[in-house]
């Protein structure tokens, strides 16, 4: 009953093709529309639900207007079947306007349950759902995709269509992806496990085969994957240090991740190596139990919150104290792992990039820059330092910042004052595009000069993070890509 006391969110979401969502552990369930989860590239069409078990989980919109709820509350999955939209949309709506009252939380838990029994109903359709979904958690063991086509009376090409159509991929392709997502996994948790007996669990009888599999989706075999694991290193920070190490050649066992700030898995796109890694919320407590049972040979530590964590029994430790720029954390990183020659080669290639970048801007450092961030419910304006991309902007390449910017990082403003700085031209970063497109409109934004004159440059940056190596080559490169197609940048 103590349960009934506590109302839970449900947050209604409308986006267009291509609009992305993150999303926490939850039911997701969509209205209109369709769209695809990005780890498990599981498709849900109108009328559809899935649980989401991992933080980092994002749903990509694939065709036209999509309409979605999610319900942020804990639940055991089971399976759910393909509903008549307007049953749905009743019982949401009911759960959506409960006042956070005792009677109110009674009110939402039933309506809770009632979704839950429409959404449990089998449904004959919804038959390819359940056996492809078994099919690929077991990754594919005992049965070939003819097997699958027979059991649900399809043809072959009949269930390929089928299949491609609910998971964007073709059998044989989701399969050997999720494989070999599942053997890099074993292949860090367990050093001791041989390649042959990696390639049985992962439903591959001859390790040869396997090793071909692996190197062609991975650029390189798997025991070269392994060299990437040693030493066995493990991040205790809140600072993404897994940058730093997989610039070096080091893959780390266990790292932090960010899961409602980033899309993907919790790190950006371009720490894409990362796959098999084990990675935790850094914004939550981080357990000493993860670290003792990982079998590493070392930890790097940074301070949680201005302290350092307690000690650990089975491994060295090495802290690492705040640094101010991105250069001091590979030094300290590749000393602790002894790798100094490789961190000065990667320095001199980062700094040999800025400098065709920092040409670019040459034409645009006599005129007055604001750079904002525009997010769902505020606007941003950033100070001058404080920030790795500050720094870079105002320091590094020299642009000419407009009087009046905040002397913190930053500061939540209104259109209003934004139009009383005037800047000649505007950085807006890793914003989403439907949050600019929502602000496009008023009069104060198309009165501002920037806007009027065309210098807004508004990048695809929600991936943006200069901290490491490979965060800043990601945003040096698409930097110049920016600026090399983008008529603002170039001199008049």
């Amino acid at each position: 009953m103590t349960e009934a006391l506590h109302t839970f969110r449900v947050r209604k979401h409308a986006l267009q093709t291509g609009g992305q969502l993150a999303l926490r552990p939850s039911l997701i369930v969509v209205i209109q529309g369709a769209g695809i989860t990005y780890t498990e590239r599981k498709r849900l069409e109108a009328g559809e639900a899935c649980f989401v078990k991992k933080s980092g989980e994002r749903f990509i919109v694939q065709e036209g207007h999509c309409l979605l709820y999610q319900l942020e509350v804990d639940l055991t999955a089971f399976p759910i079947f393909r509903q008549p939209t307007n049953e749905l949309v009743e019982c949401l709506e009911r759960m959506q306007g409960c006042p956070e009252t005792m009677t109110g939380s009674l009110r939402q838990h039933r309506s809770l349950y009632q979704l839950l029994e429409q959404l449990s109903e089998r449904r004959h359709e919804q038959t390819f759902e359940e056996v492809t979904s078994q099919w690929l958690e077991e990754l594919g063991r005992s049965r070939t995709v003819s097997d699958l086509a027979s059991e649900l009376n399809m043809s072959l090409p009949t269930f390929s269509r089928q299949f491609k159509k609910y998971y964007d991929q073709s059998p044989k392709e989701l399969l050997h992806q999720l494989r070999m997502q599942r053997a890099k996994e074993w292949m860090i948790a367990h050093p001791d496990w041989t390649i042959a007996e990696i390639a049985e669990r992962v439903s591959i009888n001859d390790e040869f085969y396997f090793s071909r599999l692996f190197k062609k989706r991975e650029g390189l075999s798997p025991s070269q994957y392994r060299k990437r694991l040693i030493p066995r290193v493990g991040i205790w920070s809140q600072a993404l240090l897994q940058d730093h190490l997989l610039a070096l050649g080091i893959q780390p066992v266990i790292a932090p991740s960010f899961p409602t700030q980033y899309r993907s898995n919790g790190v950006p796109d371009y720490l894409s190596e990362i796959e098999g890694t084990r990675l935790y919320d850094a914004s939550a407590t981080i357990l000493p139990e993860w670290f003792e049972t990982s079998n590493l040979d070392l930890v790097l530590r940074t301070p949680i919150r201005g302290e350092l964590p307690p000690m650990l029994t089975s491994c060295p430790i090495i802290d690492i104290s705040k640094q101010t720029c991105w250069k001091d954390y590979l030094y300290a990183v590749a000393t602790a792992t002894d790798m100094l020659e490789q961190a000065t080669d990667i320095i001199n290639e980062v700094e040999t990039f800025e400098s065709v970048v920092k040409q670019q801007f040459e034409f645009n450092r006599n005129v007055t820059w604001a750079v904002i961030w525009i997010r769902d419910s505020e606007i941003r304006l950033y100070g001058r330092t404080g920030h790795t991309m500050l720094d870079f902007l105002f320091n590094e390449i020299g642009l000419r910042a407009v009087e009046g910017l905040p002397h913190t990082v930053y500061m939540t403003i209104s259109l209003e004052t934004l139009q009383q700085l005037d800047p000649d031209g505007l950085f807006i970063l890793w914003s989403q595009p439907a949050d600019v497109e929502r602000i496009r409109g008023t009069k104060e934004w198309k009165t501002l000069r920037a806007v009027r004159t065309g210098r807004i440059f508004h990048p695809d940056s929600v991936d943006w993070d200069p901290w490491g190596p490979l965060g800043r080559m990601h945003m040096l490169r698409q930097l110049h890509t920016y600026i090399s197609d983008s008529n603002c940048f170039v001199c008049p």
